[in-house]
């Protein structure tokens, strides 16, 4: 009865009696549950959190502010909203904010594929003419465009140079197979299937245009004329909106991989009311009164304790707080910081001059800018949340799946195998990279060009792995037919990002009307294998060393024999 009392006149969490006593506060990264279940303790004050928004984070650092002021800026950060418990108070989502989130995010969907369709479909219009033809016809417009001094007219001739490929040879294949499909195998192309286009295409297969062998282009000695039999290989991922595609060439174990993501550039994104809100939301001068004030100078930081000397973007605000003094309350996860020194000043900008080094603008404008952060100022506090939060919430992996992971001493490729098993593509490729998700184990094994391999290994049975560590073969015929597809998914990730196809993996694909896995097995090998190159955090001198370290490791080998298939190496030991 006390504690209804005490709510009775209560708007929300800041006229709440029971939170009105000053705390200190540091949360540099929790899940929003766990931190609430800390802060109700003692209050007489039940703290809440609607499930739909149990897998947010949040960051939580103040001195002397009223914990129920916290909490308000709590739910203005993370767009949600404070409802009245008979024991205290819920943190729930906006019902008009996940609807239109939702519909925000299934547009720029719709967007991501159209542009790529609409690139495709000028691609293929393109290939209808011989490349030399394209690609001199290109040449001559980009030659005119660089000897043009008046802008304003170089570039329709630039516009004219990339809409005929830029003179890449790879884009006009790639045009040149699509056009080759027909409306049945487009629609499965575009739900992710992997099509190949041959000079030596045989029944059932996708021929390339005749002459393709000899044609060229300048980019590498991989796209030079008179090459051999030339195959294309293309798909876009349906999750990812990416483009992957690669040619390889009779002899040659020179590649060229492009994956893209089509640029949106669209007036109906930007004017969503959630790009408007979002817009309108973030301030880029923000506490005048303590703007040209100096920033605390702090000690260096250490040793990160993530992997490959990345820090949290969570780790760097913590660090802000402790240098402007400002109170912060930001929706986090477990974003890596892109360089290596924590408390930068903002050195120059695209929004116009910096503020003075050593000041809190200068720190403030850096985090914005540097971590792509939006910041907003409200009632003192300093809000925060990442330019990109809609989507990284699909990208962001399950925090007790990361910490399961990291709470191994060693983790094996078993280990691995099990975290990309339990996570989405966006979130295992995020996963494994550390420039993107911070993580105490290395996770890198999860990376995009070894994933499906990865799984397939995950899903096999502890006999089948025994027999493959043991030098025996594991044909594709005795596999089970959810293996069998994971087989496949790895055989196609192999082709389009390994550096390596032997000529005959290649020719199993001049002709759809054939099984590609027929004939094929699987071989593994405990070996010590070159870690993974992980671009490290960007320093002042934009300089460093890369020194690659062998390590206990693992090679799967796909193909009909040992000695003529696709290797896939991981870093990673099979067992301790």
């Amino acid at each position: 009865m006390i504690a209804l009392l005490l709510s009775a006149i209560a708007a929300g969490p800041a006229e709440d009696p029971r939170l009105a006593a000053p705390a200190k506060i540091s949360v540099v990264r929790e899940p929003i549950t766990e931190a609430l279940a800390t802060l109700e303790k003692g209050k007489g004050c039940r703290l809440e959190v609607a499930s739909a928004l149990h897998s947010r984070q949040i960051a939580l650092h103040t001195e002397k502010e009223p914990l129920g002021q916290t909490l308000e800026r709590i739910a203005e950060v993370m767009e949600a909203k404070w409802t009245e418990t008979p024991a205290g108070w819920r943190l729930d989502p906006v019902p008009e904010r996940v609807v239109e989130l939702a519909a925000y995010l299934k547009l720029r969907d719709d967007l991501l594929v159209s542009e790529a369709r609409a690139t495709l479909e000028g691609m293929a219009k393109i290939a209808e003419r011989p490349f030399p033809e394209v690609y001199a016809e290109g040449e001559k417009a980009r030659k005119a465009g660089a000897a043009e001094e008046d802008p304003k007219k170089a570039e329709p001739l630039f516009a004219r140079w990339r809409e005929l490929g830029s003179g890449n040879y790879l884009s006009y294949l790639t045009g040149a197979l699509y056009a080759s499909l027909g409306q049945e195998e487009r629609s499965r192309f575009w739900k992710g299937e992997m099509f190949v286009g041959s000079t030596a295409a045989g029944k059932g297969g996708h021929a390339l245009p005749s002459g393709s062998e000899n044609w060229g282009d300048q980019s590498s000695e991989v796209f030079l004329a008179n090459r051999g039999d030339t195959r294309i290989f293309s798909r876009f991922h349906p999750v990812l909106h990416q483009f992957q595609e690669r040619i390889l060439r009779e002899g040659l174990s020179g590649h060229r991989v492009i994956m893209s993501v089509p640029y949106i550039e669209s007036p109906a994104l930007k004017k969503h009311p959630f790009s408007v809100r979002q817009t309108a939301w973030d301030q880029r001068k923000l506490f005048s009164s303590a703007w040209a004030k100096p920033a605390a100078k702090l000690d260096p930081p250490g040793k990160s304790p993530w992997q490959r000397g990345y820090w949290a973007k969570a780790d760097v605000l913590a660090r802000l707080h402790a240098r402007t003094g400002i109170p912060v309350v930001a929706m986090v996860d477990r974003s890596a910081w892109p360089i290596a020194e924590t408390d930068r000043d903002l050195r120059r900008s695209q929004y116009g001059t910096p503020p003075p080094a050593g000041t809190v603008g200068a720190a403030l404008a850096a985090f914005a800018e540097i971590g792509e952060m939006h910041l907003h100022e409200s009632s003192g506090f300093l809000l925060s949340r990442s330019s990109r939060w809609a989507e990284q919430t699909l990208a962001s992996p399950p925090e007790a799946a990361v910490r399961s992971f990291e709470s191994l001493e060693r983790p094996t490729l078993n280990d691995c195998a099990v975290l990309a098993l339990g996570l989405t593509d966006r979130q295992a490729y995020a996963m494994g990279q550390p420039d993107q998700i911070v993580c105490r184990n290395d996770a890198t094994p999860l990376a995009a060009t070894a994933l499906e391999a990865l799984r397939l290994w995950g899903i096999l049975s502890p006999a089948q792995r025994s027999a493959l560590l043991g030098g025996r073969a594991l044909q594709a015929t005795a596999l089970s037919p959810s293996q069998s597809r994971q087989l496949e998914g790895a055989l196609i990730g192999a082709v389009l990002n390994n550096s390596e196809v032997p000529d005959v993996m290649r020719r199993l694909f001049d002709g759809v009307d054939q099984d590609a896995l027929k004939g094929l097995s699987l071989w593994a090998s405990a070996q010590p294998v070159q870690e993974s190159h992980v671009m490290p955090p960007r320093t002042s001198s934009q300089e460093y060393k890369l020194d690659l370290a062998m390590k206990p490791g693992l090679v799967l080998i796909l193909g009909p024999s040992r000695t003529e298939g696709i290797e896939i190496r991981f870093a990673t030991p099979p067992s301790p």
